[in-house]
């Protein structure tokens, strides 16, 4: 019997795409609202380092004050997308004036459920 590595193993992580989440724990709401205008992931374009994130959340306090918008920080350094690294999940999130006493990093947190993106 001939036992072949497991492509699950190996595939990589689900690809982000314009649209899909970030960390809903720190920063519920919080979606990836860029991506590639020429390359699409099960027809949603394909979020690359770089993108802009958008973030509703508030951060509670006697004067709440919204969290600002980001950007994805981290991606794929092997598969790239218009000269980018390919978001994924896992991928970071910087929201660079997030208030003091919130979390400003977080993660793209779902993906495609049919393609991946290698390390």
């Amino acid at each position: 019997m001939l036992l072949l590595p497991s492509f699950a193993a190996r595939a990589g992580s689900p690809a982000a795409r314009q649209g899909d989440p970030g960390d809903p724990a720190f920063h519920a709401g919080s979606r990836v609202a860029g991506g590639s205008t020429n390359v699409l992931i099960n027809g949603i374009p394909a979020a690359r380092a770089g993108d802009p994130t958008t973030c509703p959340q508030v951060c509670p306090g006697v004067f709440p004050i919204p969290h600002s918008n980001g950007s994805i920080t981290s991606s794929s350094s092997t598969v790239l997308i218009n000269g980018l690294g390919a978001a994924r999940v896992g991928s970071a999130i910087h929201e660079p004036g997030t208030p003091a006493g919130c979390q400003p990093v977080h993660s793209v947190t779902v993906g495609s459920n049919d393609v991946s993106i290698g390390p």
